[in-house]
């Protein structure tokens, strides 16, 4: 039951947060609220604001109907543990609709906005005001001195973080597959940093030191974001080395090292939402940068005449693609699709945890096994995975009615089911295919000095197998 409230309370949070930085949305930033650009003037309509306060409220609401679906699903869990398919399923099902169902009174209101702005003519695009009479904007004076350097950060910086992710892998072999994905992680992370920010000025009117002054906001808080990333993932690498011998450790550390990431990364966010907030309170009396035409909802940036896949939102540090270009549509259909089998997952997962496993000696059933023969082998087997081991190259077998502490290091755990490799305190590199409920398990070494670990969902049949194998111990 344990690992159901693992699951849930490990995404039940994300609600309040989307909710959070969707109610965001209806703060004025670059002269821009709830997806829509609107002059100055308009900030104290009583129709926007009124639009605006029922946003908030159905934002609200939709992140109560989706805790309660998510405590009701928890519920649902805990009173059918041994279904973990459905488990995922339930899982998965809230997941998209936290992704989607929070956007729903987003888009209706963007929708309510644009019409409100083509009802009092509010629409303006680099300087031509449609019905109205232009009016130069006030200066704003930034202190360009006081606001960081633009300039990339070297990837110098980065390299040291992915060192010492990799580091662990050279002592630690039986973990190595994670510390090398731990160092690819920051390699990505870089990536990301560099290639995923469109280098545009955020211009929304004819100031130019206030552009500046936002193009820098913005490309300082995008390179904190990526490099701290970065750098927890390399001490996170390091510490799973130092604490590899408890589980328990790895785990605290696994949820401490998520927490950091996310509350950084959304920290950033908002404190680049506050002072593009703060440096344009002042802007919108005169010329105005409205690219609302392009973005569908609010959401969605469809521009044919932008030759550009990757695309700055308006607000924020975050980043999307230009759905007007065939290779954006292919990335939104396939983030699209990737969402939808979510759910699917469980089904597959199930089927997959309640795969019998075999243990036999070599082509034997289970009611005529011999003993040992030179050619026989000892084949373990559940759904895809199949492991085999000679005979005669086991050295040691070793009956356990308990589990030994025991880390994933690449491969499956469910609840019935563990397989693939895992370092096992004591025994270091293990490939293991077991039911972990049901004891007793064979540790068996070969000459090689392979570890492997099986064991069925059927105790008799794990004892007969047990008989036949030499070298007992």
């Amino acid at each position: 039951m344990a690992y159901i409230l693992i699951i849930w309370l490990s995404i039940i949070w994300i609600a309040p947060l989307v909710i959070l930085l969707q109610i965001n949305e209806a703060k004025w930033k670059k002269n821009i609220v709830v997806g829509v650009t609107f002059p100055q003037e308009a900030r104290e309509n009583p129709e926007v604001l009124t639009a605006l306060a029922n946003y908030r409220k159905q934002s609200l609401l939709i992140m109560w109907l989706l805790l309660a679906a998510g405590m009701a699903g928890m519920v649902v869990g805990l009173m059918i543990p041994n279904k973990f398919g459905l488990n995922m399923m339930l899982w998965g099902i809230w997941l998209i609709g936290c992704i989607i169902l929070p956007y729903v009174p987003y888009v209706r209101t963007n929708s309510a906005l644009k019409q409100i702005k083509k009802k009092h003519g509010y629409g303006r695009r680099e300087g031509h005001g449609e019905g109205q009479e232009e009016t130069a904007s006030a200066p704003v004076l930034i202190d360009l001195s006081a606001m960081p350097s633009d300039r990339w950060i070297s990837p110098w910086v980065f390299l040291p973080a992915v060192l010492i992710a990799a580091c662990p892998a050279l002592f630690e072999k039986s973990l190595w597959p994670i510390y090398l994905v731990m160092a690819g992680t920051c390699v990505l992370f870089w990536v990301a940093y560099r290639y995923l920010y469109r280098n545009r000025s955020e211009r929304v009117d004819e100031n130019v030191e206030l552009t500046k002054a936002l193009t820098a906001l913005r490309r300082r808080n995008w390179g904190r974001i990526w490099l701290a990333s970065t750098w927890l993932t390399a001490i996170y690498s390091l510490l799973i080395w130092l604490f590899s011998k408890s589980p328990a450790a790895v785990l605290i550390l696994t949820i401490l090292y998520s927490i950091l990431v996310c509350a950084i990364v959304l920290w950033l966010e908002m404190e680049t939402r506050r002072q593009q907030a703060e440096l344009t309170k002042q802007s919108g009396t005169g010329q105005l940068v409205d690219e609302d035409d392009y973005w569908i909802g609010g959401i969605f940036y469809h521009n044919p005449d932008d030759s550009r896949l990757i695309i700055n939102y308006r607000v924020g540090n975050n980043t999307t693609v230009n759905l007007a270009k065939t290779s954006g549509k292919v990335l939104m259909l396939a983030v699209l699709a990737i969402l939808l089998i979510i759910p699917f997952t469980g089904l597959w997962l199930d089927a997959e945890s309640t795969n019998p496993i075999t243990l036999a000696v070599s082509d034997l059933t289970e009611t005529s096994m011999e003993h040992e023969q030179p050619d026989l082998e000892l084949v373990a087997s559940s759904g895809m995975t199949t492991y085999r081991v000679p005979l005669d190259q086991i050295v040691s077998v070793e009956k356990l009615t308990e589990l030994p502490d025991m880390v994933r290091s690449w491969g499956t755990a469910m609840p019935g089911l563990d397989k693939g490799n895992w370092a096992v305190i004591g025994y270091g590199s293990v490939k293991v295919l077991i039911d972990p409920t049901t004891p007793p398990f064979l540790m068996i070494k070969d000459k090689t000095g392979q570890w492997w670990l099986f064991g069925t969902r059927t105790p008799e049949l794990t004892e007969r197998v047990y008989q036949c194998l030499p070298e007992k111990k």
